[in-house]
């Protein structure tokens, strides 16, 4: 209770916050958002019809829950069919809009990226750009792998670097997204840890560590770029006053947003340089404690990015390319390297962009893995599964909602009819992954260590 009077306290001046309201607000239970997979053609009205609630108004194909289900136990959550997501994070989405950034060439990076919202909703706008998708903790990391491999797609690396590190891509990234390690105020109502931990001399150690990532990383922004700066905190001292920070910056600009008043979103200009961004209170919201603000950098130096140094990355050779391409579908703009005994893809447009970074951050996942060779027997990955590519060389074995929990689970279960060898396993349009039907048992090949602990 100590810490929650001293953090109250403390935000008595920040803009748009009124005590009793926002105690009232964290009275009541937290909303409950998802934003569904578009690239996957998933339709909410399938998912949950009697509990869909009002569209999340500045993000497109989210939507509120009138209620908390078991995601877990949804299969089409596993497939990567739909995301959950707190809604005041999804604001990103109408910065993107706004900004009228094109969806295709660009490079986009996510430095705290873990556990992927961010990222997911990045990889959804852009669809034909480069994504690099960064988490520095390895533990969160995998988390981070995990939800990028579920939502698809083929545009994405995952590194795990200090942000110094990748600062060292000078003007390398059209658009970079910082969501920085932050006190954690604004998540107080959701956890308890957060507001048991919260001190004010938490928050002055966040707001050192928040101006050394945007110092770090401000020169891989490229001159006209953006930098889009957020937190889930209110406190001034992280989130006006770090976005000060960035705009002492000489080539550094402040970008205004449009928003519409009903939204109940609070325009909160910045003290030293009257920047523009935007808070969001639970108890004007239907969501979290949110800040966010957009810098545009307005350099005119060079382009460092034409100089930055590459490593090659070669093709397979021929003869494993002609007999991967006998397993995989529709590789003509794809470049298929191999990593680690792993045959990969990525999109021949991003091949260059790739070997820069393979010259100067640790890659844990560039595109997708589709399979290995091991003598003269296939065996796809379960990212290719996932990614949305086409897997009409396979027999497809649908699943039942309770077929796909018992393949979720890794337990056994049997299917009549089924073509023997590999199979792509479906539920409801989507797929889930692999198995291999041999002549008395099908053997499941679900990851592990994704795998569904709890039955229903």
């Amino acid at each position: 209770m100590a810490s929650l009077e001293s953090a109250l306290q403390s935000w008595q001046n920040a803009p748009g916050f009124d005590k009793q309201a926002w105690l009232l607000a964290h009275a009541q239970s937290a909303p409950v958002n998802i934003r569904v997979n578009a690239q996957k053609n998933v339709q909410v009205n399938q998912l949950f019809p009697s509990l869909i609630g009002p569209n999340v108004p500045w993000c497109s194909n989210a939507f509120q829950l009138t209620e908390r289900p078991s995601f877990v136990h949804h299969p089409v959550w596993h497939a990567g069919g739909f995301y959950v997501q707190e809604a005041s994070s999804m604001f990103l989405w109408h910065i993107l809009e706004s900004l009228n950034l094109s969806k295709d060439g660009l490079h986009v990076l996510d430095l705290c990226a873990a556990p992927g919202g961010k990222s997911t909703l990045l990889a959804s706008y852009f669809t034909n750009s480069l994504l690099v998708s960064n988490e520095v903790i390895k533990s969160r990391n995998a988390i981070l792998v995990e939800n990028i491999t579920k939502w698809g797609g083929n545009n994405t690396v995952v590194v795990q670097n200090d942000p110094a590190q990748i600062g060292k891509l000078q003007h390398f990234f059209d658009c970079v997204v910082v969501d920085a390690p932050c006190s954690g105020s604004g998540l107080f109502r959701k956890d308890q840890d957060a507001l048991a931990n919260w001190t004010e001399e938490q928050v002055f150690h966040c707001q050192a560590r928040q101006k050394r990532i945007l110092e770090d990383i401000w020169p891989s922004v490229k001159p006209g770029g953006y930098l889009i700066y957020s937190t889930c905190s209110y406190s001034q001292e992280e989130n006006e006053d770090v976005t000060d920070f960035i705009l002492e910056n000489e080539d550094a600009k402040s970008v205004s947003i449009p928003v519409s008043d009903d939204w109940g979103i609070v325009v909160s200009p910045t003290k030293k340089y009257q920047g523009s961004s935007f808070r969001f209170w639970p108890h004007k919201v239907k969501g979290e404690g949110f800040f966010l603000a957009v810098i545009q950098k307005q350099s005119t130096q060079m382009d460092y990015s034409s100089s930055l140094s590459a490593r090659k990355i070669q093709s397979i050779p021929s003869k494993l390319s002609i007999l991967t391409k006998q397993m995989v579908s529709n590789t003509d703009e794809m470049h298929l390297f191999n990593e680690a005994n792993m045959i990969r893809m990525i999109p021949t447009s991003f091949l260059a962009a790739l070997e820069i970074l393979a010259a100067h951050v640790y890659i844990k996942k560039a595109g997708v893995a589709l399979g290995e060779w091991k003598g003269q027997s296939w065996i796809p990955h379960h990212e290719f599964a996932l990614s949305g590519a086409v897997l009409d060389n396979y027999p497809r074995m649908d699943l039942n909602t309770h077929e796909a929990l018992q393949y979720l689970m890794r337990k056994d279960f049997f299917v009549e009819g089924l073509q023997h060898g590999w199979n792509s396993v479906w539920h409801e349009g989507l797929c889930l992954g692999w198995a291999k039907v041999l002549p008395n048992r099908i053997n499941n090949y679900y990851p592990n260590s994704w795998r569904i602990l709890k039955d229903i």
